[in-house]
């Protein structure tokens, strides 16, 4: 049996934009901020036109300024909301793109049906949901891109999160296995197996690139 160790130093998630983050190493948490703040500077271009104030005749008190109307404010502060943390809805086969970068779960086996080698299946350790994943880099990428197995998250329907096994064996996962620490080139991907650690009974709900507040995708399993 081999153990698996989390990389060590910075991780990286996806590069974004080139004419923004040229060079740059960027990891999850920071493709979260840039989508938000993409959506959130959408309409602000044009520069705020003050109105003229109302003339006031002599004498008369000037008029109370009247209560926004509770849809406005309601609709105002939604907007807010969503526009911060988005996160893509996806279903297991379908890419998420940003960038220069696409990411792919590819597919789910659940605890009970991950086909765990005969010889460990008394093995609490192995057990888990195997996962299939892809991450690719633009052929016009300025730059590589460093990725990892530990990027990824699956959860329950109860939210319990499952992470990868820090552990493997010969033949499982099956290969090839995702890495743990790689770069991937302009024009390659990177793929492979990954089992999320969990017990034979859980049901995965759905996988995450990026966890907690660093998500920037999900992909919902069937």
């Amino acid at each position: 049996m081999a153990d698996t160790v989390p990389p060590s130093g910075p991780r990286l998630g996806v590069v974004p934009e080139a004419d923004r983050f040229l060079g740059m190493r960027i990891t999850p948490a920071v493709v979260a901020l840039a989508v938000a703040a993409s959506l959130t500077a959408c309409g602000s271009d044009e520069e705020p036109t003050a109105k003229p104030a109302s003339p006031v005749a002599s004498g008369t008190a000037p008029a109370e300024p009247s209560e926004p109307a509770a849809e406005e404010l309601s609709e105002e502060d939604s907007s807010e909301e969503s526009s911060i943390g988005e996160v893509a809805q996806l279903k297991v086969g379908q890419d998420f793109v940003y960038g220069p970068v696409t990411i792919n779960v590819e597919s789910v086996a659940q605890p009970a049906q991950a086909p765990i080698p005969s010889f460990l299946s008394d093995e609490e350790a192995a057990q888990g949901a195997l996962l299939k994943a892809k991450v690719c880099l633009a052929q016009d990428s300025p730059d590589t891109l460093d990725v990892s197995s530990y990027d990824f998250y699956a959860y329950d329907a109860n939210g319990g999160e499952y992470t990868v096994a820090n552990m493997s064996w010969n033949g499982w996962p099956t290969a090839p296995e995702f890495p743990s620490e790689a770069v991937a080139r302009p024009g390659r991907c990177v793929s492979g197996s990954i089992l999320m650690s969990a017990p034979k009974r859980t049901v995965i709900s759905y996988v995450s690139y990026g966890g907690g507040y660093d998500t920037v995708a999900e992909w919902e399993v069937k």
